[in-house]
């Protein structure tokens, strides 16, 4: 996601007069239904007082917050942009233009939110008793941080172990319950391959399945 922002000046200023610094952030982030905060500065290289009249976004996604005060000559202004991420695992731009007052020119910063690819596990290992195994005992792992809805999920190596769909309904994680099948003459400790699958990305994962005597 890509936010911009640009700002006016309050006396007739130059377009080389005024900078926004930085004028491009990249920020990656994850789907939690949080907002993301990035900040820019509008500073006044001219050698008159300008000031900030509007600055307008391209969504309705981001809210901008600035001081009304006029900036003088060789002074800065701070800029707060607040940014809702859209639940996609796809990088998105926003632009915002800051407008000066007595300036037609609009200064452009650009803030682009990228997801972050990852995928956060409760645990790497799940153990059971062994007089557990073929019971109805269950344990949870709980992942995060996947980017889409519509991932799906896969296991390899898990041949003593059910799966369960995931069990969340629709929380801000995926929660999945392991089941040992019945006492055969395999090893009691072994990796399982965990991968789930979001559009032109496949996340893997390794799982530690125990058996304690």
């Amino acid at each position: 996601m890509i936010c911009l922002l640009a700002a006016a000046p309050l006396a007739m200023a130059s377009a080389e007069s005024v900078l926004l610094q930085p004028n491009k952030i990249e920020k990656t982030f994850q789907i939690t239904g949080s907002d993301i905060e990035v900040g820019f500065s509008v500073m006044n290289s001219s050698n008159h007082t300008v000031q900030i009249d509007s600055i307008q976004t391209s969504c309705g996604c981001s809210v901008a917050k600035w001081s009304k005060e006029p900036v003088l000559p060789g002074r800065k202004s701070e800029v707060s942009l607040r940014v809702k991420p859209e639940n996609s695992p796809q990088t998105k731009s926003i632009y915002a233009a800051v407008l000066l007052e007595g300036d037609k020119h609009s200064y452009i910063f650009e803030c682009v939110l990228m997801p972050a690819h990852e995928m956060i596990l409760s645990t790497n290992t799940l153990s059971w008793n062994s007089e557990d195994l073929g019971s109805s005992k269950k344990v949870q792992l709980r992942i995060r941080g996947l980017m889409n809805p519509d991932a799906t999920l896969s296991m390899t190596n898990a041949r003593r172990f059910t799966v369960s769909e995931d069990i969340s309904k629709g929380s801000e994680e995926r929660v999945y319950e392991f089941t040992p099948k019945a006492i055969s003459s395999e090893s009691n400790i072994g990796v399982a391959i965990l991968s789930v699958a979001t559009p032109g990305k496949v996340l893997r994962r390794a799982i530690i399945l125990k058996i304690e005597n």
